[in-house]
């Protein structure tokens, strides 16, 4: 399955729209995230042509419920809302939906150490960076 990962944002749109034969595009909701990135997401339905699948924690709905309930912001490991309201939102659709999946991922040109490290981080996952690999 070819799984394009949608954060709101113009790359993540632009890899989308890059990509070629997309089976699903997915994209984490985060209730306190900017009013206007489910308007973007609506209208990059009707551009890309593709209904594009809403995803959201079970248990936090935003950063402020994640920082409340962990009491923790920032640190070396990173910020636990990143890992409760992406990461593991991604692994529970992963389990419920296994095999070698090809991501694509919207990280431009001067995220190239961030795509390594998703690459080192998920070894049983094909991913594709189209900006990367258009230099963009």
């Amino acid at each position: 399955m070819r799984v394009c990962w949608f954060s709101t944002g113009i790359s993540s749109f632009v890899a989308c729209y890059l990509s070629e034969d997309v089976d699903e595009i997915i994209y984490t909701h985060i209730s306190n995230q900017h009013p206007d990135s489910l308007r973007f997401l609506h209208d990059c339905e009707n551009l890309l042509g593709k209904n594009i699948t809403i995803l959201q924690s079970q248990y936090f709905t935003s950063v402020d419920d994640v920082i409340l309930a962990t009491r923790y912001i920032n640190g070396v490991a990173g910020a636990p809302c990143t890992r409760i309201l992406k990461r593991e939102v991604r692994k529970k659709w992963e389990s419920e939906h296994p095999g070698t999946h090809t991501y694509i991922w919207g990280l431009d040109v001067n995220e190239k150490k961030r795509a390594d490290r998703i690459i080192e981080s998920m070894p049983n996952y094909k991913h594709e960076f189209p900006l990367i690999s258009n230099n963009n």
